[in-house]
């Protein structure tokens, strides 16, 4: 895959030359927790199915379909577990956010004015819980960033 620009499916610990592709496919996006639990990291291929992965690299979790550009891995409970903040794999002029916890949604935004297309995790607001941030590319073709946070205070931020 050298020279086309992409993201091969090659995930290792450490770094090596002669490792190989894990399968054909191709990346379009990876995520890291801020404090990782079970999962630590997630990588979206070009099927818009994401795969979680522990600290050491090993799977966990079933994978999770129908995910787009825009997630990240934020731990907004505090439970030492973070959660899937994804946007639709369908972008568009609007979208909408997901959270997931263990391959479950537990919250769905209204609609958010544009495409979701990338995502981030910390503790932005300081309370101690990640928070999520996710840019939206909007139709006029200016950008948005949008907090998901669980602090009250973060709120209008």
């Amino acid at each position: 895959m050298p020279g086309r620009g992409v993201l091969a499916d090659l995930l290792s610990p450490f770094a090596d030359p002669t490792a190989h592709p894990r399968s054909p496919r191709e990346l379009i996006g990876v995520a890291a927790a801020p404090r990782p639990g079970r999962v630590a990291y997630a990588v979206l291929g070009s099927d818009f199915t994401l795969q979680l992965f522990s600290p050491t690299l090993d799977r966990v979790l079933p994978d999770v379909p129908g995910v787009g550009a825009g997630f990240a891995l934020a731990d907004l409970d505090g439970d030492g577990e973070p959660e899937l903040v994804a946007s639709s794999a369908v972008p568009g002029p609007r979208d909408r956010v997901r959270v997931l916890r263990h391959g479950a949604r537990v919250f769905e935004s209204a609609d958010v004015e544009g495409a979701l297309l990338s995502g981030a995790a910390a503790d932005v607001t300081g309370d101690g819980l990640d928070d999520a941030v996710l840019a939206a590319a909007l139709p006029g073709g200016a950008t948005q960033l949008w907090l998901l946070s669980t602090d009250a205070r973060g709120a209008g931020r």
